[in-house]
């Protein structure tokens, strides 16, 4: 039982971290549509540039 709680916290852990990463990806596709400076965009999302260039070119 104590595993499968440790299993059970552990993708509740991965369900937030996933949420957390679509909230991110939300916010710096909406800042770079408003026309935020890619520099703005990765220092307000504790990224670097080219990350955040990444996550641009996904649609």
């Amino acid at each position: 039982a104590h595993a499968r709680n440790e299993g059970k916290k552990e993708g509740i852990q991965e369900g937030i971290q996933e949420g957390v990463q679509q909230g991110k990806i939300q916010m710096i596709k909406g800042m770079h549509e408003l026309g935020v400076p890619l520099e703005t965009i990765a220092k307000s999302s504790k990224l670097g540039i080219d990350e955040v260039e990444r996550i641009l070119e996904q649609k």
